[in-house]
């Protein structure tokens, strides 16, 4: 008997064991192969675990976290995938400086730009900073290339690291890069010791810059000499307008300037324009530029000037305007059409100069120019005028009645010639 009750211990035993076995450490040892291969990176299956106590929940949930997994680490390689065609499109180099070892690594973009091949480079992890970098940054801009990222590491890595300078292609040229980086951080906000970053060739841009630099200098010499030209012309014409004492005064206080809409209605008028026209500027703000209709010129004259510049083309004439008193005033116009991005005019921009004097001088001129003509024609004497070498230049009709020529036979011939054969004594000049 006793016996046999030790066979049916050693029984029951073994049952237990292999009970145990079955449910509760095979599944066990499932679920820890399981997760020692996610956390190695390698691919699982589904846990087939179907019991519905505590192993079959444990399963549930370790099989939904590997799903969970195999789903982020899908995203990942396709955000991957995505940057890595990103930078070979864009032809953008992509860097990142391991500043514990001196380790670049760069991609092959990186070097593509320079025309040179990765292949020829130590990429092993090794300290490699001034082979894939340093030696090959143009003499002029190494010290201070390398000053400025050593001060960006050093200095907490705060914000975006920037900086341009030249690198050497593998054909001799030296190519402009754009580098542009940032320090990662960990979860508490602290630097790493990884910088990442982008190489971009911007030589084309900086051929440009370049040229527009050349281009402003060349501009600003035209502008210097012609500021200087037109200086000296008011300064010679100063009929109308004193001296003036700089651009900006000229234009304010010298220039009558008004902007219209492109059915002639005032839009913006300077003070300039208020003192000559003698309105306030409420009364002519939105009011159409014929208020100042003096009534003088033809309907071709305004027919002619606005054909010209609402087809974009600048108009220049003399134009006699009407003030708000009454009186007139004459001034020298320049009307220029302010074009929209479509090419066609916007805006008309005026820009006048006042020569109510000049005209008020040229009409007396040309009066005091009629009186002595009249006055030469009148007189019964003879009257004629000769330059320095005695050829005579004007006569009135009273010298053709006394000497018998026409006034065709007289000007621009010497008077010695024509009429004076006589000394004072009578005797007659010899031949």
């Amino acid at each position: 008997i006793t016996l046999s009750a030790a066979a049916l211990t050693f029984i029951l035993i073994l049952l237990l064991s292999i009970s145990l076995a079955n449910n509760l450490i095979k599944p066990l040892m499932k679920l820890t192969q399981a997760v020692d291969r996610v956390s190695k990176g390698q691919e699982v299956n589904k846990i087939e675990i179907r019991s519905k106590d505590e192993l079959g929940l444990l399963a549930d949930s370790v099989n939904t976290m590997m799903k969970s997994i195999k789903v982020n680490d899908e995203e990942l390689r396709k955000s991957a995938q995505r940057f890595k065609e990103f930078i070979s499109f864009s032809n953008t180099g992509a860097w990142e400086f391991f500043s514990d070892t001196g380790y670049l690594w760069c991609s092959k973009e990186y070097f593509s730009m320079l025309g040179r091949d990765e292949e020829d480079f130590d990429l092993s992890g090794k300290a490699n900073l001034e082979e894939t970098w340093t030696n090959l940054i143009h003499p002029d801009d190494k010290q201070r290339s390398s000053d400025s990222f050593g001060a960006y590491l050093s200095g907490g890595s705060q914000g975006i690291y920037e900086n341009h300078f030249r690198m050497q292609h593998k054909d001799g040229n030296w190519i402009w890069i754009w580098s542009r980086g940032k320090t990662l951080r960990d979860e508490n906000g602290n630097p790493t010791n990884v910088t990442i970053g982008t190489h971009i060739d911007v030589t084309q841009s900086k051929k440009a810059e370049q040229e527009i630099r050349e281009l402003n200098k060349s501009l600003e010499e035209k502008v210097e000499e012609r500021t200087k030209s037109l200086e000296k012309s008011l300064h010679e014409v100063n009929i109308l307008f004193s001296k003036l004492e700089s651009q900006n005064l000229a234009l304010n206080s010298s220039a009558i300037v008004s902007t219209t809409d492109l059915e002639g209605n005032i839009i913006d008028v300077n003070d300039e324009f208020l003192r000559v026209s003698k309105y306030t500027r409420e009364e002519v703000l939105g009011q159409n530029h014929r208020i100042l209709k003096s009534g003088l010129h033809s309907r071709a004259f305004f027919y002619k000037l606005w054909h010209e510049i609402s087809n974009g083309r600048i108009w220049r004439g003399q134009i006699k305007n009407a003030a708000k008193d009454g009186s007139y005033f004459w001034v020298d116009s320049v009307i220029a059409p302010i074009l929209g991005e479509n090419g066609a005019p916007v805006q008309y921009l005026s820009i006048r100069f006042e020569i109510t004097k000049q005209k008020k001088n040229e009409k007396a001129l040309k009066e005091a120019e009629e009186r002595g003509r009249n006055i030469l024609e009148s007189v019964n004497s003879g009257i004629f005028g000769t330059d320095t070498e005695g050829i005579i230049t004007f006569v009135n009709p009273s010298v053709e009645e006394l000497l018998g020529f026409r006034a065709d036979e007289l000007v621009g011939h010497k008077a010695h010639d024509l009429f004076h054969h006589h000394l004072p004594d009578g005797s007659e000049y010899p031949e």
